[in-house]
């Protein structure tokens, strides 16, 4: 588990890999230099950016580590659409707004506030 205060391996690491990811490689038809690494450079700066955010279900008390909740309620949502396919833009504005009103409204009750 990783705390909220406490830094991440990833940005930690990040100066042990620097010479390896700051290699260059010149094209010899235009003479052009790019990374050698440049997938993995890409990477490992989109790894760094992104660490604090990483893994947050961690952090949370009571976050869910998937996603499977939030796809069951969009699947039922897209399903009953679906089925009332003649609504104008209005009212299926409506239904969406009901339906998670009414979802929200459930769950809340049953004490689980996700």
């Amino acid at each position: 588990i990783i705390y909220l205060n406490q830094p991440h391996p990833l940005v930690e690491n990040r100066g042990v890999l620097h010479e390896f990811l700051s290699e260059k490689t010149t094209n010899p038809l235009t003479g052009r230099t790019i990374y050698t690494h440049q997938r993995l450079r890409s990477a490992m700066i989109s790894l760094s950016y992104y660490a604090k955010w990483l893994f947050t279900f961690e952090k949370v008390e009571g976050m869910a580590n998937t996603n499977n909740i939030l796809e069951g309620t969009f699947t039922d949502l897209k399903n009953k659409i679906r089925v009332h396919a003649g609504m104008s833009e209005e009212n299926r504005q409506r239904f969406v707004n009901g339906f998670f009103l009414a979802y929200a409204r459930l769950h809340n009750n049953k004490g689980e506030g996700r």
